[in-house]
């Protein structure tokens, strides 16, 4: 098998309907070598068998079943060490990446070393009617900013920062894993965003994105949150944050002595 420019990792988790549609965005990426990671959520027999047809019809596709559900950090994190592709990015099942933007992505990076991942805008479509609201409205705006999946990540560096958060707390919809990761990235590792779509993500019902939009509201041109949740209110959320923020500090100062300490060729 020819090694890939980027790999893109794709957890899933029982949806037969919209992940052929994610998987194809990935494979109709021109000018660029590329490889689908399907890591599987324990999802039931039926889909693990859609998967392996899916599997079948291109040898750029793998993927993997997981033993246990471990949540969508876990199998993200599992896919990113199987990867083969210099370059790194992740998709949702049921969302796409925008045509051509892996290959701006990989120019960028290769024109820029001392960037370890670039971030590009995310669409958001399908909102439901009945928060009536758009893509002007400042909680969609900000989704971009807090968003995985519109990132290609030189690989190394995502190895190297430990992934993806993992422990209890972060299965919570409330916790936001991947905002909390993406400040991690931009205090650590030459992060840098753009305005080039690179994100086609649906808004549905039961998803992350309307839970928010339920949680939240503006007022006087913020974002207010209407309630919170346990682990706001008793510090659990707040505890796992400082410590996933003083984890990725200690990891990039190790990596920097390292660095250091290399003899001069």
């Amino acid at each position: 098998m020819t090694i890939p420019d980027i790999s893109c990792v794709i957890p899933t988790y029982n949806d037969r309907t919209n992940l052929t549609r994610a998987v194809e965005s990935v494979l109709a990426q021109h000018d660029v070598r590329v490889e689908v990671i399907l890591v599987d959520d324990y999802s039931n027999a039926e889909t693990r068998e859609f998967i392996t047809q899916l599997t079948a019809r291109d040898n750029r596709i793998r993927n993997l079943f997981l033993p246990r559900n471990g949540g969508q950090s876990l199998a993200r994190n599992i896919g990113a060490m199987l990867a083969q592709g210099r370059f790194l990015t992740f998709l949702d099942q049921d969302d796409e990446h925008a045509a051509g933007w892996y290959r701006d992505a990989v120019d960028h990076l290769l024109t820029n070393p001392d960037v370890g991942a670039l971030s590009g805008h995310a669409a958001i479509v399908d909102i439901p009617q009945r928060f009536g609201i758009d893509e002007s409205d400042i909680r969609v705006r900000g989704l971009s900013l807090v968003f995985i999946n519109n990132i290609v990540f030189r690989r190394s560096i995502f190895l190297a920062s430990g992934g993806f958060p993992t422990s209890a707390t972060w299965r919570n919809a409330t916790a936001g894993e991947d905002g909390v990761y993406r400040l991690a990235l931009f205090r650590h590792w030459q992060f840098v965003r753009c305005e080039r779509l690179a994100l086609i993500h649906r808004a549905k019902e039961g998803g992350a994105t309307v839970y928010f939009l339920d949680r939240n509201e503006v007022r006087d041109g913020q974002v207010v949150a209407k309630e919170y949740h346990e682990i706001e209110i008793n510090g659990e959320l707040a505890a796992a944050q400082e410590a996933f923020f003083a984890q990725a500090a200690e990891i990039a100062e190790e990596i920097q002595r390292c660095i250091k300490q290399q003899p001069e060729l």
